[in-house]
Formats: C-alpha cells, sequence, structure tokens
C-alpha cells in the first residue's frame, strides 16, 4: 500500500461514486493497516476530514460499522475534527451512539 501510495501523487483528488476517497473506502472496509498506512502520509492529511456527497467522513461511516480499531485510528489523528456533521445532522459520535 505504501508503495502505491508513492506512486499515486493524486491520492487526495481521486473519488469514487458518492464522493468517497481511498480513505472512506479503507475505512468503511473496516481495513485497518489501510487506513493507518494512509494516515502516515502527511500529504494525506486532508482526506481525514474530507466529506462525501453526503456530509460524510471516514469517521462517520466507520461508526456506521463498529469497528473500535479503525474508530480509534481515525479519532487519535491529529487532524481528526469530531464535530463534523453530515448531511443528516449528524456527527460521528451520534452514530456510533445511536448504531
Amino acid at each position: 500500500m505504501k508503495k502505491l501510495l508513492e506512486m499515486w501523487t493524486d491520492a487526495t483528488e481521486f473519488l469514487c461514486n458518492g464522493g468517497r476517497s481511498i480513505l472512506h473506502v479503507a475505512a468503511m472496509r473496516r481495513k485497518e493497516e489501510t487506513v493507518g498506512c494512509i494516515l502516515k502520509e502527511k500529504a494525506l492529511d486532508e482526506l481525514v476530514n474530507k466529506m462525501d456527497n453526503d456530509g460524510n467522513t471516514p469517521l462517520h461511516l466507520v461508526a456506521l460499522s463498529c469497528n473500535h480499531v479503525v474508530v480509534a485510528t481515525l479519532l487519535y489523528h491529529k487532524q481528526s475534527k469530531l464535530d463534523i456533521v453530515n448531511n443528516q445532522g449528524m456527527t460521528a459520535y451520534d452514530i456510533y451512539i445511536l448504531k
């Protein structure tokens, strides 16, 4: 994964359907090692709080899956903002508690 990220210089601009980044997808799929690898790349720091078309950050999406390891990994990233509200008016914490 690290080699791919080094070769893929525009990873912050590549979005899949729904406006999701590689970090959104890795978080949703509970890929702990991939999430950790992405978060180690300073050039990708902005992905931590990037919102998809529904206003969800990667933390919102992983809160739905209740993967505690990935939730903790995202929470402890220095750039992570916990007060981001999605299009439904919910923070990642709100989603996590309701799940």
